[in-house]
């Protein structure tokens, strides 16, 4: 069974997303995957229980055959 997801970014979006990951990359130097992500684990567990109480607002296109 086929999936397709679309999603949109805007510009604003795609420009934080961009500075994270230019800081991220500057951040982790040389360091190998496996020590980036052990570094990133408790981070990573905090933003998402953080984003978790927000609403996001869901956007739905999806039509019934």
């Amino acid at each position: 069974m086929p999936l397709t997801v679309t999603l949109e970014i805007s510009d604003a979006e795609l420009d934080y997303f961009r500075s994270v990951m230019s800081r991220v990359r500057e951040h982790a130097g040389t360091r190998p995957p496996h020590e980036v992500a052990l570094a990133a684990t408790p981070k990573w567990r905090a933003c998402v229980r953080v984003h978790a109480r927000r609403s996001w607002p869901v956007a739905s296109t999806a039509s019934a055959s």
